[in-house]
C-alpha cells in the first residue's frame, strides 16, 4: 500500500469512529494484557503506526519497534506518533517483515500485526514471515498476537461487507478504503489456510475465527514482569460498542 491516496484512507480509518477504531482499540488492549512492564513490542507492516500509538499511549511503560516496507506509510507513522506524543519511545525501521529476527537484534516481548498478513503475496511469502516471527519467539519467549481478515468462501459476498458496514454506521466509506477493504477481501487467506500456514512455520498459536476476522495468539513464554494496567483515553462510544462486539464474537468477553 504505497499510494498516497491509499495511505490517507487507511491512515485516516483508524481516527475516531473509523471503520478501524474498533479493531484498533480490541487488539491494543487485548495485546497489552499479554505484555509485562518495561516490555518491547514490535509491529511488523506497522503501517501509519496506529497499532503502536494506542499501545504507547495506553502503556506509557512500554517501547515500541515499526518494521514497514513502505516509506510513504513510515512517513506517515512518523508524523501520527509525534502527534501522540510517544515518539520518543519507538523506532520506526525499514525492512522485510521476513527477516524480523536480524532487524531486531534487541529483546522482544511481543510481536503484532494487525490488518496486513494478507498483503504477502503468495503462501511462502507467508509462510516466510511467520517462521521468522517463530525464531523471534524461539529466541526472546515473545508473545504473538496476529489478528487479520479473512477470505470470504462466497465472492459474492466480498463487497457486502463494506456495505453492511456502512448500513451499520449510517455513513459512506471513503472511496479509497472501500475499494482496498475489497481488494484486500480478495487477497486474504482463509482461516484453513492461515492455520496450515503456522503449521508450516512451526509458530503454535491459539487461533480463533469470527466476523470475516481471524486471531492468532500466543502469551510470551516467560516476562520480566507482570501486564500494567491499561491507561489509555476512552475511545468514541460507539467504538467502544463494536470493539466490545467483536471481542464477544472473538471469545475475549
Amino acid at each position: 500500500m504505497e499510494s498516497a491516496d491509499s495511505v490517507r484512507a487507511f491512515h485516516g480509518a483508524g481516527a475516531p469512529g473509523g471503520p478501524l477504531a474498533p479493531i484498533y482499540h480490541f487488539n491494543a488492549t487485548r495485546f497489552s494484557a499479554l505484555l509485562p512492564v518495561g516490555g518491547t513490542v514490535v509491529d511488523l507492516f506497522c503501517g501509519s503506526a496506529q497499532t503502536l500509538r494506542r499501545l504507547l499511549v495506553g502503556r506509557p511503560d512500554l517501547r515500541g519497534i515499526g518494521i514497514d516496507l513502505s516509506e510513504r506509510m513510515l512517513e506517515t507513522a512518523t508524523a501520527n506518533l509525534a502527534d501522540a506524543g510517544v515518539h520518543d519511545r519507538v523506532q520506526l525501521r525499514r525492512g522485510d517483515a521476513a527477516q524480523v529476527e536480524t532487524l531486531i537484534t534487541e529483546h522482544v516481548d511481543g510481536i503484532v500485526s494487525l490488518s496486513a498478513l494478507h498483503h504477502c503475496p503468495t503462501e511462502q511469502d507467508l509462510r516466510s514471515v511467520l517462521a521468522s516471527i517463530a525464531r523471534v519467539r524461539d529466541r526472546d519467549g515473545s508473545g504473538v498476537w496476529l489478528f487479520d481478515l479473512v477470505r470470504p468462501a462466497d465472492e459474492s459476498i466480498i463487497g457486502l461487507i463494506p456495505r453492511a458496514h456502512e448500513v451499520s454506521a449510517g455513513a459512506e466509506l471513503d472511496a479509497a478504503f472501500k475499494r482496498d477493504w475489497v481488494s484486500s477481501l480478495r487477497a486474504g487467506w482463509t482461516f484453513e489456510e492461515f492455520r496450515e500456514s503456522l503449521d508450516v512455520a512451526g509458530l503454535s498459536l491459539e487461533s480463533v475465527e469470527a466476523n470475516y476476522s481471524q486471531l492468532h495468539w500466543a502469551s510470551p513464554v516467560s516476562s520480566t514482569g507482570t501486564a500494567a494496567e491499561w491507561d489509555g483515553p476512552i475511545p468514541d462510544r460507539a467504538d467502544v460498542a463494536r470493539a466490545d462486539a467483536l471481542a464477544a464474537a472473538m471469545g475475549f468477553a
